[in-house]
This record gives C-alpha cells, structure tokens and sequence, in this order.
C-alpha cells in the first residue's frame, strides 16, 4: 500500500499521456496506465515486466520491475556522474534524476511534472543552435567541461558510457539544442582520446561494415569540426508530415526486467570468488525475447546475425544494453544494431566477452564445440547457424576492401583501420571453418546427450521393474 506522502511525473507519448509513475517517501516506486491509454487499440504497454492490465505482484516486486525499467533510462558511469553534479542530486535518486533528465529520453517517453502539457512547454526557444566552431571549443573543453552540459543543464538521458549529445537536424544540416516537444533527431558523439584510439572512425567503420554483412544498423556519418564526431541518426525517431515523431523502444534489460547492473551477464565480474554468479544477461536470455516478438523468425534471426558480428569484429562489450526493440501492442521487434565498435584493437581494454558462448568467455577458447553448445542452448537449428555464420562471415569480408577506401576517412584513420581490418580477417576465416563443422558437432552432442538420457530412462525402468 502506498503511503500518503507521494511524489509524481505524467508519462506522456506524444500528446497522450500514457500512465503516471509515483515514488512514496519510504522510496517505494508505483505505475499506473491512464485507462484511456489501456483501453484504446493504440496503446501498448511501456514494458513487458509493466502489463496494461496490471499484475499481481505485491506492492514491492511491482516497485523493483519500475526501478530497473526506468534505472535503464538513465545515463550510466562519467556521464550519470555529470547529471548527478548538475542537478544536484544523488545516483540513487532515480525519480529526481527522472524528473530533471525525462523531457528528451531513448524511445518515445516523456516524463514531466504534474500539470505540464508537452505542446505548453514546446517554442521556438526550445531550439538552440550550436556551430561547428561552438563544437570545437567543447570537445576540446571536455576534461574540463561535461560535453553533455550545455547552458548549465545536462541535455540528454541517454542510457550509457560514452560522452553524447541528442541533438535536432534542420534539412540545412545546421545542428540545434532541443528541450520540451521537439524531439532530437541525431546523437553526436566526440572522440575522446585517452586510450581509444580513432574511436570515433572505429565505431563508423563497424557499424557501415554490420550493414553491408546484412545487420540493419543505425545509419552513421563523420562530422569534422575539425575534431572528429561520429553523427548517429536515431532509430527511434520518424519524421511524419515535416515533424518528429518519437517510437518508442526498450533494451534487452528492460525486455528482461533486468537492471542496468546485470547488463553483464558476469553481473558481479569475473574475479575468483563472484565469476560464478552469472545473473545479468546472457546470450540464452537474449533468445527468449523472442517470445515476445510479433514476428519470431524473424527476431531470431536477427539476433543470430547481430551476436556473429560481434564476435567477427571483437566487441567484447555488447551486452544487454547494446540490443533494442520497438514496442507495440502485438509485441517487439528487433530495433537497428547501434553501439558496434571492436575493441579488439585496444590492448588495454578488457577482452573477455559480456555474453559467454558455451559457457567460454574469450574469443581464444571459443571453438565449433562452443558454438554447437549455444545452438541446443537456444534451441537452433545448427544448419541455419551454419549458413548465418558463413552468410554474415563472407559479406564481411567482401564488404572489408571498399570500407577502408572511404573518402569521409583521414590517412591516419585508414592506416588504424587497416589493422583492425587484418585482424577481423583473421576472425572471418575462422568462422567460415566453424560454419562447415558445426552442424556435424552440434548432431554429436545431441546424439550424446539423447544417448544418456535414453541410459536414464532404462536405469529406471529397471529399478521400477
């Protein structure tokens, strides 16, 4: 039961309000849909954890499905630090960070105090353009300056690490800071030196390269100010009659009711006393969204595509956060691919996979048998991940060549790409020999374990005999 003291924000989706969100004084969170939102044959839930017809979840399971859901809306590591120091709050406060971050989030939502009406707030003030030469200055401020804050407000709640900016495109290409009804069309993210070296042409490369291997992708662009800026087009955002409209979209946490903690499905790390604990996502828990899917074939195999790139390009660190879905009211679908960058090529970066495969977390100690071991884990046909595999492998590594001849890429760029180019070759032949022994593996292991079954069941027959 709630208790009486209680604070609030309206959950609107475009110029609907969609249910209301409430956080008693003991921190006891609580989501209520606006009935003519559950009622009507547009509205759907915000998330499969979060049903329109309510549960039966006591007062707090129902709180901690809300806490991770909307947690996972939230900016994570430097830049939740950012927004916590600017708002003057704590990371633990979720419904004030919510209340200060919530105008312009990832999907459609928007979360604002009782009382305001998204078209009340929305003028042309709303817009502020920034130039090229004003993005100069800030990417070089950045040790200094949070790029996220501008004019002394943080202005984005994009869930993640790395520095970004959510950001209006005008069909002159000048770029805006947007608040209140305008949605931002882009998301600009800076390089940031330090040890992540051509980050920004790495992440470009990976996610044009994902694209032509078959992985629909968000599109991307270089934008040279002259520091380079990767420039994202947003995925959940659809321009409708001239203006923007906002889709909404959830991650696999919040597909999962999972927080943002147990994006790693070594929730805990991989040090001796906790790398048993594997509550967080794992590549078994991605698959089962697709009962959630309108289409299950088709998310399947998305999936299957989008997990083979990953490991063809060395991103260890896609994890639970890095796969997204449209929602509606007949299920998800399976959003863009975004947030593809190898990290193969940084040696000081952790290499150990956020998803294992067949139970193996590094690449070296990822052979056919592991792969036949995750095709009877989720329960594929090892022939179809045989063809994906070698589907996925060959457009790479034919697409590999033009990639490294872009013009949009500097000298320098090309000579950091040409190594990691070599290096996902390297990985592309060893999948295509992967693809032409896993199905003969994944048939031993099924036969193997039907045998033993099949031993099980004789024993007790006997024993009942």
């Amino acid at each position: 039961m709630m208790l009486q003291k209680t604070n609030e924000l309206i959950i609107w989706i475009e110029q609907t309000q969609v249910a209301r969100l409430e956080v008693n004084d003991i921190g006891q969170f609580r989501l209520s849909y606006e009935p003519a939102w559950a009622t009507s044959p547009k509205g759907y839930p915000i998330s499969p954890s979060l049903p329109l017809a309510g549960s039966e979840d006591s007062a707090e399971i129902h709180s901690a499905k809300v806490r991770f859901f909307f947690s996972n809306l939230l900016p994570e590591g430097k830049s939740l630090d950012e927004a916590v120091l600017a708002n003057g709050l704590s990371k633990s406060n979720i419904f004030g960070l919510l209340h200060a971050l919530g105008r312009e989030s990832a999907g459609a939502l928007m979360l604002l105090a009782p009382g305001l009406h998204p078209e009340a707030i929305a003028s042309h003030r709303d817009l502020r353009e920034i130039s090229n030469e004003e993005l100069a200055e800030r990417i070089r401020a950045m040790p200094n300056i949070p790029f996220s804050v501008w004019d002394g407000k943080v202005r984005m709640s994009i869930a993640g690490y790395q520095s970004k900016l959510a950001v209006y495109k005008t069909h002159d290409g000048r770029w805006w800071l947007t608040d209140g009804q305008y949605a931002s069309t882009h998301i600009l993210k800076p390089q940031t030196g330090g040890l992540n070296e051509c980050q920004v042409a790495n992440e470009y490369f990976c996610m044009r390269l994902a694209a032509m291997a078959g992985i629909e992708s968000a599109e991307v662009d270089i934008l040279r100010v002259p520091e380079p800026i990767l420039v994202v087009k947003r995925f959940d955002r659809q321009v409708f009659n001239g203006e923007t409209r906002r889709l909404h979209i959830i991650d696999a946490c919040q597909a999962l009711n999972k927080s943002p903690e147990q994006k790693y499905e070594r929730n805990f790390g991989s040090g001796e006393h906790v790398r048993h604990i594997r509550d967080g996502v794992s590549v078994k828990d991605l698959f089962s969204i697709t009962d959630l899917a309108t289409n299950k074939a088709d998310m399947s195999l998305r999936q299957l595509r989008w997990l083979i790139f990953q490991h063809l390009i060395g991103n260890s660190d896609a994890h639970g956060k890095n796969m997204s879905f449209y929602v509606s009211r007949d299920g998800l679908k399976m959003a863009p691919a975004y947030d593809q960058l190898s990290v193969l090529v940084y040696p000081t970066i952790n290499h150990e996979f956020a998803m294992a495969i067949g139970d193996e977390f590094t690449e070296e100690a990822m052979h056919a048998y592991q792969w036949a071991d995750f095709v009877i884990q989720v329960k594929l046909s090892p022939s179809l991940v045989a063809r994906t595999i070698k589907n996925v492998s060959s457009k790479a590594k034919h697409a590999l060549p033009m990639l490294l001849e872009d013009p949009l890429l500097t000298e320098l760029e090309k000579k950091f790409l040409k190594k990691l180019a070599d290096q996902i070759q390297v990985r592309i032949g060893k999948f295509l020999e992967i693809s032409k022994i896993l199905p003969h593996i994944a048939g031993d292991i099924l036969r193997e374990v039907n045998d033993k079954k099949g031993e099980v069941i004789r024993g007790n027959s006997r024993q009942d005999g």
